[in-house]
C-alpha cells in the first residue's frame, strides 16, 4: 500500500472538516476599511473577519497611525495620517492649515498666520525681509523703502516723511533741509526780497527795501522793507530834494529863477534870479535895488528893472520945476536892464577907433583907458555905437540910420553928417539901445519920489549941497566932466544920474500923453530929449523930471549916453 495523502487546515483543500481553507493557518481581517467580513480562521472555519479602520487603533494598512478617533485636530488625522502643516487640518501647534505649503498665500508653510517680518511675501505685501527693521529696503509694514516713507533707511541722509524738497523757515538766512531724495541740502531761504511772494507778504521785488515812485511820479504804491504794499515816497522836480537825475532843486516848478522846472541850473541866463555874481555867466548878479530877493542875472555893467507902473513928471510945487513936467502913469510891459555909468570915452575908441570928446587926457586917462563919458558927439553916433556893439556880441542890431552923408563908419567921429532919420525895431529888440525917456526917469528915481534921488531940491541956480553928494553939475565941476561913478549911486546902483554929462534918450521931444504904457515918445519933430544934468548944469535942470531937447545932428561936451537892453 502506498501512503494517504496528508489533509491539513492551509493546504487550500477543503477537507470534510473544514468550511473552508485559504492556504494559511492564519485568521485573516477584513480588508481594510470594511467594519465586517467573513474570513477564513486559523483552523480552516468561516469566521467573523476582524475590522481593520483608521481609526480602530491599531495601526494597519496604508495608515501612519491610528489613535482610535477619527479627529482631525490631533496629531493622527481621520485618514490615519500623521498630522502635518499643509493637510488642511488644524492640529495643535498650527494657526491655520490651508491644506498646501505655499508661504504666497495667508498660511505659511508652517502654518502660522502670515504677518511682516515672518520672511514670506504674502499677498498685500510688496516685500518681506524676515525682519521688522526700517533700517533696511523693507519697511516694518513689509512695503518696499522709499524717500519720504518716514524711515531712515541705507543710502538716506535724511527722512522727513515726504519726498518734498522744504524751504527755510520764514526769516531765516539759511538753514538744512530734506530734499526730494531724501539727502540734505541747503533749504531755499523765505525771505523779504527773495522774488517770491511768501503767505505772509503781500509783495516781493527782489529787494527788502522801501522803494520811492518813479521820479516825476507824484504818487504810487510800492513793495516796502517788509514786502508790503505801501504808498510811495513820491519823487519830483520841485520836491525840494535834489535827486541824482537833478542838478537843482528849489521846491517850486517856477521858470525863472536859478532853478528851471526841470530842475536844471540856469546859471547866466539874462534875467534870471541869482542870489551871487558867480552864478551868471555875464558875472553880474544886479537888480533893485541891489542884494534884495528879486536880484537877477543882468549884462557886464547894467542893472535890472521889472516891468512895473511909476508916476512920471514932477509934482506942481516942486522948486525949479517946467510946466512940460506933468504927472501921469506910465507902465512898462517888458523889463530892461540900464548901464550902472555913462558910455566911456575907452567904450568909444574900443568900436571906433577915435575920441572926439572935448575932454580928455589927464584924470580921464588915454583914449584906450578914459572912464570919463564920451561926449561931444550926435544922437544918430551913439545910436549907431549902440548898433556896433550889439553885432560885435552876436545880437540884433536895433536901429536903422538913413541919409547919412558918410554912412558905415562916418558915425565914428561923433559927427555924422546930413543923416536924415532913424527906425527903431522897437522895443522886442534884445541888442543895445537908447532907454526911453520914461525908461531912463524911473532909473533915475529908484524907487523915489523927491527931486533928486537922495532928497528935494534945495537951490535951483545951486550950489545945493544934496546934489553935491551925487553929482558933477555947475558948482562943483570946475567946468569940465569928472571920470564916471565918483558920486554916490541911486538906490539900483546907476551913477551920475543927475550930473556929469546930459544923456541921450530915443524920444523926439513933446507933450506928456497922460497915462501910458511903453510910451516911444512924440511921432514928429525934430529934436531929441536929452535927460539929467550936466558938468555945466544948474541945480533945477538935474532933477529927475528935468526935460532938455537938442538936435539929433548937433553935438554938444556936455551931453553923452548910457546904453540899456531888453530883458528877455
Amino acid at each position: 500500500s502506498a501512503p494517504g495523502a496528508v489533509r491539513l487546515c492551509g493546504d487550500s483543500v477543503i477537507d470534510s472538516t473544514e468550511s473552508c481553507d485559504d492556504g494559511n493557518t492564519i485568521t485573516e481581517v477584513c480588508a481594510y476599511g470594511d467594519l465586517s467580513c467573513t474570513v477564513c480562521s486559523s483552523a480552516c472555519d468561516e469566521v467573523a473577519g476582524v475590522a481593520s479602520f483608521c481609526g480602530d487603533g491599531l495601526i494597519g494598512g496604508p495608515e501612519a497611525c491610528d489613535d482610535g478617533n477619527n479627529i482631525d485636530t490631533d496629531f493622527c488625522t481621520n485618514l490615519c495620517l500623521a498630522a502635518r502643516c499643509g493637510d488642511g487640518f488644524l492640529q495643535p501647534g498650527e494657526s491655520c492649515d490651508d491644506g498646501n505649503t505655499s508661504n504666497a498665500d495667508l498660511c505659511t508653510n508652517t502654518c502660522t498666520a502670515p504677518r511682516c517680518g515672518d520672511g514670506f511675501v504674502q499677498a498685500g505685501e510688496a516685500c518681506d525681509d524676515g525682519n521688522t527693521s526700517n533700517a533696511d529696503l523693507c519697511t516694518n509694514s513689509c512695503v518696499a523703502a522709499a524717500c519720504g516713507d518716514g524711515f531712515l533707511q541705507t543710502g538716506e541722509a535724511c527722512d522727513d516723511g515726504n519726498a518734498i524738497t522744504e524751504e527755510c523757515a520764514y526769516g531765516q538766512g539759511a538753514c538744512v533741509v530734506c530734499d526730494n531724495v531724501c539727502a540734505s541740502v541747503a533749504g531755499d531761504t523765505d525771505l523779504c526780497g527773495d522774488s517770491t511772494i511768501d503767505a505772509t507778504e503781500t509783495c516781493d521785488d527782489g529787494n527788502a527795501l522801501t522803494e520811492s515812485c518813479t521820479y516825476g511820479q507824484t504818487s504810487c504804491s510800492v513793495c516796502n522793507g517788509a514786502c508790503l504794499t505801501a504808498a510811495g515816497a513820491t519823487s519830483y522836480c520841485g520836491d525840494g530834494i535834489v535827486q541824482s537825475t537833478e542838478a537843482c532843486d528849489d521846491g517850486n516848478t517856477v521858470n525863472t529863477d536859478t532853478c528851471t522846472n526841470a530842475c536844471v541850473v540856469r546859471i547866466g541866463q539874462l534875467g534870471d534870479l541869482c542870489t551871487a555874481n558867480a552864478q551868471c555867466l555875464s558875472g553880474n548878479c544886479a537888480t533893485e535895488p541891489p542884494g534884495t530877493a528879486n536880484d537877477r542875472c543882468s549884462p557886464t555893467g547894467m542893472v535890472y528893472f521889472p516891468a512895473e507902473t511909476f508916476n512920471m513928471g514932477s509934482p506942481a510945487a516942486e522948486l525949479g520945476r517946467d510946466a512940460d513936467e506933468t504927472q501921469h502913469n506910465v507902465t512898462f510891459s517888458r523889463a530892461f536892464f540900464i548901464a550902472r555909468t555913462e558910455t566911456t570915452q575907452s567904450q568909444w575908441f574900443a568900436r571906433a577907433n577915435d575920441n572926439p570928446s572935448r575932454f580928455t587926457g589927464g584924470t580921464c586917462g588915454t583914449d584906450t583907458t578914459s572912464t570919463c563919458p564920451i561926449e561931444n558927439i550926435d544922437w544918430y553916433s551913439a545910436l549907431e555905437f549902440a548898433n556896433s556893439r550889439s553885432t560885435a556880441e552876436g545880437l540884433t542890431a536895433c536901429y536903422t540910420v538913413t541919409g547919412c552923408s558918410n554912412p558905415g563908419t562916418g558915425w565914428r567921429d561923433g559927427q555924422y553928417g546930413g543923416c536924415s532919420g532913424a527906425t527903431f525895431v522897437g522895443l522886442t529888440c534884445t541888442g543895445y539901445r537908447l532907454p526911453t525917456e520914461s525908461e531912463w526917469e524911473i532909473a533915475y528915481r529908484a524907487g523915489t519920489t523927491t527931486g533928486f534921488y537922495n532928497g528935494e531940491i534945495t537951490s535951483a541956480a545951486g550950489p545945493d549941497a544934496l546934489l553935491g553928494l551925487i553929482a558933477w553939475y555947475n558948482s562943483n565941476s570946475t567946468n569940465r566932466t569928472r571920470v564916471v561913478g565918483g558920486k554916490t549911486a541911486n538906490a539900483w546902483g546907476l551913477f551920475d544920474m543927475a550930473g556929469n554929462v546930459k544923456e541921450y534918450v530915443w524920444d523926439r521931444y513933446g507933450t506928456y500923453p497922460g497915462t501910458v504904457t511903453d510910451p516911444l515918445g512924440a511921432a514928429t519933430g525934430a529934436n531929441r530929449v536929452v535927460r539929467g544934468g550936466g558938468w555945466n548944469s544948474a541945480p533945477s535942470l538935474c532933477r529927475a523930471a528935468s526935460r532938455e531937447t537938442i538936435g539929433a545932428a548937433a553935438e554938444s561936451s556936455s551931453v553923452g549916453f548910457r546904453l540899456v537892453r531888453t530883458a528877455p
